[in-house]
This record gives C-alpha cells, structure tokens and sequence, in this order.
C-alpha cells in the first residue's frame, strides 16, 4: 500500500485522536484499516463502532453500543454516502429491529445507488410493504428473512403477519425453489 493512501493516513488521523467519523470516513471503505480502527487502543468510541461494523467484527459492539443512540444517529447520517457500503451490511446483522424504519426512503435510494445492499436495507426496515419489493434472489429473500426472525425470537415468522399475502406468497415461493436458501432462514 502506498503511503498516499486516504486510507492509511485517516487511520493514522484516528490512532492519534481525530473523533470526527467524516474526518476518517476513508478508513471505513477498507477492510483492513477498518478492523485497525475497531481494535486500535485509544480511538474514540463512536470511530472504534463504525470500524467494528466496516470491518465486519460486530461481536465486538457490546449491547449498549448497538443501542446508542450515538452510534444510530451516525449511521443514519451516512446513509447517503459512500463511507456507508461496508457499514450496512454488518449493522443489519445487530441492528435494533424495525430501526431502518425511519430511514425507509433513505435505505431504499442506497439501494438505488449501489450504497447498500438489497437484502440489508430490507432487513434494517423490517417486514413491509416497502422492504419486501427490493428481495428479489433467494439468497436476499433468506438473509433478509433470517434477520426478521432474529428480531422476535419468541415469534419467529412474526415477519408474515406484515407482508401483504402476495408479498408473502412470492418471498416463499422464491425460497421453495432453492432449498439451501430457504434452509438459511431457519430459525
């Protein structure tokens, strides 16, 4: 890696202090610097968060970190950018249920711009008339579907009661004719 890298030097920038996550946004995008980020001593929490999500290492949020309304409040506000790529995918594994929700016509137009994943948008907004039209593979439908399930342990198919029957038929039919995806979903 050259030492021009945006990468390299926001990673540097945050190990020696820089708090303001759109200061080291690049770091973000890689996911080498971004673990650096999450497991680096003495970077500033919220820059250590978004570097655990970028750098695919959720188990190192604790519960209150992935209920912070810091750490909410950032992602959201990244949403329309490019830094948010490698965030979203992971945050859709730990998010709070239903917190896409009030971000519904922001995820979406990620989707549209190639910022977000298809699957994740539809599992951080949760089962609905909006989420449900942007699964279209097996693999998404089972992604999407898994994390809905995780959202209501106690209720795994709970996700069923918000979907419109014609919604619900085609996500289902989808997964019948791919077996190992729809064995993805299980509980």
């Amino acid at each position: 890696m050259s030492s021009d890298s945006p990468a390299l030097a926001a990673t540097l920038r945050a190990m020696y202090g820089e708090a303001d996550m759109h200061a080291v946004s690049s770091a973000f995008g890689d996911l080498c610097f971004a673990q650096v980020l999450a497991l680096a001593p003495a970077i500033a929490p919220l820059i250590g968060a978004l570097g655990a999500l970028a750098g695919e290492l959720p188990g190192l949020l604790s519960p209150g970190e992935r209920t912070s309304p810091v750490l909410s409040a950032a992602i959201a506000s990244l949403i329309r950018t490019n830094t948010v790529q490698r965030i979203l995918p992971t945050w859709a594994t730990v998010a709070p249920a239903g917190w896409g929700a009030a971000h519904t016509a922001a995820l979406i137009d990620a989707v549209q711009h190639d910022r977000c994943s298809c699957w994740a948008a539809a599992a951080l907004i949760g089962p609905c008339d909006a989420s449900a039209p942007l699964l279209r593979t097996a693999r998404e439908i089972a992604r999407a579907i898994r994390r809905w399930g995780q959202t209501t342990p106690d209720d795994p198919t709970a996700w069923m009661d918000d979907l419109r029957s014609t919604e619900q038929k085609r996500l289902l039919s989808a997964l019948k004719s791919e077996p190992y995806f729809a064995a993805v979903c299980l509980p």
